[in-house]
């Protein structure tokens, strides 16, 4: 059975959205990680998906620094929950940068609702 699971946000005036695809419905860490896959490279190539009367269209859209932490609170908003060091890793790979990394961390280390919704914090 194909699954395929739709995620949206708005964003600057503008839709995004973002499919998941996985070949069995019972395999949702594979999801998962090729959704981030995919995701790394949108976000390096600069583009990403722009939802538009049902069809998908990749647009040229320059990253903003923030957009891998309004992807994160999505998921949080539809009930995905993931270990924070699986977080804070792909947040760091999106980015590669590492000051941005550690104001992320910070942030998302003294958030009210980071201890509901990650299972611990790493120690460096």
């Amino acid at each position: 059975m194909n699954l395929a699971e739709h995620l949206s946000f708005w964003y600057g005036g503008a839709s995004f959205g973002y499919k998941l695809r996985s070949r069995n419905s019972n395999s949702p860490g594979k999801t998962i990680s090729n959704f981030l896959r995919n995701q790394q490279i949108e976000f390096q190539s600069g583009r990403t998906s722009l939802q538009s009367h049902q069809q998908w269209r990749s647009v040229p859209l320059s990253p903003q620094p923030c957009q891998h932490v309004l992807l994160l609170e999505s998921f949080h908003l539809i009930g995905i929950r993931w270990n924070l060091r699986v977080i804070l890793i792909c947040i760091s790979v999106m980015t590669k940068d590492a000051e941005h990394f550690f104001r992320c961390f910070s942030a998302i280390q003294y958030s009210p609702v980071e201890n509901s919704s990650f299972s611990s914090v790493p120690h460096f």
